[in-house]
C-alpha cells in the first residue's frame, strides 16, 4: 500500500513545506521556520509509523486466511478492506 519513505525524504519535504509556510508569510520569525519544520517531521514519522503499523496488522490478518493466496486480486482486495478497518479505528475517538 504505502511505500517507506526515508528520513532524507521526509527531512526534505519537511524543508519545502517550511519554506512555502515561509514564502506565505505565516512564518515570520526563523525560529519559527525551524519549529514548524521539526514538528512537521515528528508528524510525519508519526503518520509513517502508524501506516506501516497498520499494513502489517492487515498482512498478519490475511496469512492467518489459508485460501487466500499472496498476491492474488483477492488478497489485494482483502488487504485493501483490513487496512480501511483500521484507519476507520484511528478516526474513532476512545
Amino acid at each position: 500500500m504505502a511505500s517507506k519513505l526515508s528520513r532524507e525524504k521526509v527531512n526534505h519535504l519537511s524543508h519545502l513545506l517550511a519554506d512555502w509556510l515561509n514564502q506565505q508569510e505565516i512564518l515570520l520569525d526563523p525560529a519559527a521556520k525551524n519549529d514548524a519544520r521539526l514538528k512537521i517531521v515528528d508528524v510525519m514519522s508519526e503518520q509513517l509509523r502508524q501506516f506501516e503499523e497498520i499494513e502489517s496488522r492487515a498482512h498478519k490478518k490475511l496469512a492467518q486466511q489459508k485460501n487466500v493466496a499472496f498476491g492474488s486480486t483477492q488478497y489485494d482486495v482483502l488487504f485493501q478492506r483490513y487496512c480501511e478497518e483500521e484507519f476507520a479505528r484511528l478516526d474513532r475517538p476512545t
